[in-house]
């Protein structure tokens, strides 16, 4: 298979005439469209993350009724965690929210995650999760079916609670994809796991501690996928949380709270981290392209895109990469404000811009220096990028100090660094 993934944000001057050589061959008009989002951990019927699983729902349908092509969503792709205990009255809730948003409009599947899913235990101490989704919807919770031309495949944990995958389910799970990859050799297979794959998209490293190698071997066997997992909350419009080496990565952020990993830090939750209702609506051509669109479906704003695209140039699956050249920068005539507090001082500074050619602003590190430009004090205040927003100023709190200065960078994901704001003190 032949594909060409590219970032939304501008790509070198000889990847953009590439690129661009490659989609001016053809109008791309979407055939089959579909959402997926995981981690929506209701905890009752109504509550907040049913209410954003909801809008996520109803949002999904106004951006497919406003294409002018193709007007419907064929189908809602949950990949785990949709509760937030596996009790029977949250699985109760769910698929409540679920059908009646959906209101027969459109397909869905879901998978169940071996965690918060398969909390609740039955009266024999044994896990109930599978088994009442099961009853409730009468779906399986391991699936494989063809939509428009395209193949979907969930895996859910094992029925088994001693194991996250059972070798049957693996030996299904290979007998699938091979299956799938001979009928559409020129498409995309989109997979569907709660957990990352080991060491692929932002989240799964060993250190952040959300990725599993169960099935890497099985999956490395096959460039088409396109795995969707969620698992770490960690936003989908960080560029690291889309992947491609032997196949492609993308992580599905989450509805209920996001989370990060900072330097040497994991489990990072910031003040807003409860603001999110991230997802992607997918949409695929009868060529086998393929363009992901991640929203907040908060305010319903697309937040990026990416493109899976079968390339006519190349024999080989390729990752278009943009450089990252270019950093954040602060708004011209930057200044920073610092109030005395009864146990230190406020430091308060303007949001940074994200660079021509930047992802975007990922954290700002503000050093406190003495006289004698000795560190101080280093604290780090991460920008608010997972959810559309108008802050204007970022603050952070730093012991007293009889004169000295601050130091204030802004940098991306991948660490390219602002120009220094500094004040003395």
């Amino acid at each position: 298979m032949s594909i060409v993934f590219q970032i939304k944000y501008p790509l070198d001057n000889f990847q953009n005439r590439k690129y661009n050589r490659i989609m001016n061959n053809y109008d791309f008009n979407p055939t089959l469209r579909f959402c997926v989002c995981s981690d929506i951990h209701i905890d009752e019927a109504n509550d907040i993350k049913a209410q954003r699983l909801e809008k996520l729902i109803k949002k999904s349908f106004d951006i497919a009724e406003k294409s002018k092509s193709y007007e419907s969503i064929d189908s809602f792709f949950f990949a785990g965690d949709s509760t937030n205990g596996g009790k029977p009255e949250q699985y109760d809730a769910f698929v409540d929210t679920v059908k009646t948003a959906i209101a027969g409009r459109s397909k869905w599947y879901a998978v169940i995650a071996k965690n918060h899913d398969n909390w609740e235990l039955g009266r024999d101490c044994i896990k109930t999760g599978l088994k009442h989704y099961r009853a409730l919807t009468g779906k399986d919770t391991d699936f494989h079916v063809v939509l428009g031309g395209y193949h979907f495949i969930g895996i859910s944990t094992s029925d088994n609670d001693g194991e996250y995958y059972s070798e049957e389910q693996k030996k299904w799970l290979d007998k699938q994809l091979e299956a799938a990859s001979k009928q559409s050799k020129n498409k995309s297979v989109f997979v569907f796991q709660h957990e990352h794959v080991k060491n692929t998209v932002y989240g799964s490293s060993d250190f952040d501690g959300w990725g599993v190698s169960y099935l890497s071997e099985i999956f490395e066997k096959y460039p088409q996928i396109v795995h969707f997992s969620g698992h770490s909350h960690y936003p989908i419009n960080d560029p690291r949380s889309v992947w491609q080496g032997k196949f492609t990565a993308v992580g599905t952020g989450a509805l209920s709270y996001a989370e990060f990993t900072v330097d040497d830090e994991r489990c990072v939750h910031p003040e807003n981290c409860e603001k999110i209702a991230q997802g992607w609506i997918v949409e695929c051509d009868g060529s086998g392209s393929v363009f992901l669109r991640g929203f907040d479906f908060l305010s319903g704003e697309e937040l990026c895109s990416f493109s899976i695209t079968n390339d006519p140039f190349e024999g080989k699956l390729k990752l278009l990469r943009k450089r990252y050249d270019a950093a954040p920068s602060f708004p011209n005539e930057t200044s920073i404000s610092v109030e005395k507090l009864s146990d230190g001082i406020r430091v308060t500074f303007p949001a940074a811009e994200d660079g021509a050619e930047s992802s975007p602003v990922f954290l700002y590190r503000i050093k406190l220096l003495s006289k004698s430009g000795e560190l101080i004090k280093e604290t780090k205040v991460l920008h608010d990028y997972w959810y559309k927003n108008d802050i204007k100023t970022y603050s952070a709190d730093l012991p007293a100090i009889n004169g000295g200065m601050i130091e204030i960078s802004a940098e991306n994901s991948f660490g390219r660094k602002s120009e220094i704001l500094s004040k003395i003190i």
